[in-house]
């Protein structure tokens, strides 16, 4: 069978870790493939990709997937703000001590959620499709550890314009995959937050930071394939709160957010097709 269709399910399988201790060399890293008995199967989609099932997540990662369906679950309390090509985004102002202003954006990527899982997963890749304005953008993204194959910690850093100063944000990216037969949500949910990176990985050496350090908080992903959410592609639904370590107004602060979001979505559309190229399959698929 040829590699295209041997896709596993990249977005948090045993392809591309890194381990604790902040290793990175690709000799280091071990592939386990899942035992047929492991794998569960979704919909359509399931004909070309298998996905292993996560084993018993904890209780906390699991209440902050339920916390981030919540925020799309109504309106109140949200502002609507920017509808530009399918993407929605509202805004709200974070609870205090949790960030300045939070942002949510939903829209539909005509692309198979596990070619979509593999943009996220495949950090050292984000330069193929990160929004990039010159010099101005993203810099580097790189995995610093993980626990296991669910649980990464990553770190990016990003070129601001004059006057400010460049950013350098680390945060954990922790996985609850929902795609398990039986599950009543069948999605993948991602968590992303700064403060729970100890948590990921203890005893993680401690990293240069290349200009300011912003913080992630409660942020997160969740996508849903279309024949489950009923969209033509995979329903992307995501939560934004940055806190930049730098005086912004609020409405900037929002704008900026949103506009990032839509940036970021309208390159996955973009880019889906990269998941299917030999740079992404040979990190991805069976050897």
């Amino acid at each position: 069978m040829s590699k295209l269709w041997t896709v596993r399910l990249p977005a948090f399988i045993q392809a591309h870790i890194c381990r604790c201790d902040g290793s990175t060399d690709r000799t280091d890293r071990k592939r386990t493939h899942p035992k047929p008995g492991d794998l569960g199967t979704v919909g359509a989609a399931a004909s070309e990709h298998t996905s292993p099932r996560i084993a018993s997540p904890d209780h906390e990662l699991v209440e902050r997937a339920a916390v981030l369906r919540r925020c799309f679950l109504t309106e109140e309390g949200w502002t609507p703000a920017i509808s530009y090509a399918g993407i929605t985004c509202f805004y709200q102002r974070a609870p205090k001590g949790q960030g300045i202003i939070r942002v949510r954006a939903e829209a539909e990527v005509d692309a198979p959620l596990f070619d979509l899982a593999s943009l996220f997963y495949e950090v050292g890749l984000w330069h193929r499709w990160a929004p990039t304005f010159g010099s101005l953008g993203l810099k580097r993204a790189r995995v610093l550890g993980s626990q296991g194959p669910l649980r990464l910690v990553c770190q990016l850093e990003a070129k601001l314009p004059w006057p400010f100063r460049h950013r350098s944000c680390i945060f954990a990216a922790e996985a609850v995959d929902c795609l398990v037969p039986g599950d009543p949500h069948q999605q993948i949910v991602i968590s992303m937050d700064s403060r729970r990176v100890a948590a990921v990985c203890p005893d993680l050496p401690a990293v240069e930071a290349d200009g300011v350090v912003a913080d992630l908080m409660d942020c997160g992903l969740i996508l849903t394939p279309g024949e489950v959410a009923g969209t033509r592609g995979t329903l992307v639904q995501g939560v934004l709160n940055v806190d930049p370590h730098m005086y912004v107004p609020d409405w900037l602060l929002a704008i900026s957010s949103m506009n990032l979001c839509i940036l970021v979505i309208l390159q996955w559309r973009r880019a889906a097709h990269l998941a299917r190229t030999p740079e992404y399959l040979d990190i991805s698929c069976d050897p």
